[in-house]
């Protein structure tokens, strides 16, 4: 699974369940992830403010839109479609 379509489910998944709060090692188990590509797509979402990280390590929903996340192809530099378009 790529960057994209992690971002894509763990949004419906936290759009899904309002007030779920998760670590990344729960999240990893949740969504079938490898660890680093769970705290990438956490990360990522946090600093679109989507979600928000907790002082113990938790990611909730802030309760903002969901995000569209564009690839770039990097011979051309043009954006691509992610995995949910």
């Amino acid at each position: 699974m790529d960057l994209a379509a992690a971002l894509t489910m763990i949004q419906m998944d936290y759009l899904e369940m309002p007030g779920m709060r998760l670590t990344p090692q729960q999240g990893r188990r949740l969504w079938t992830l490898p660890l680093d590509l769970c705290h990438a797509a956490l990360d990522t979402l946090v600093a679109t403010g989507f979600l928000a990280r907790t002082d113990d390590g938790q990611y909730l929903h802030r309760g903002a839109a969901p995000v569209r996340i564009e690839t770039i192809d990097p011979l051309t530099w043009t954006t691509g479609h992610n995995a949910a378009g």
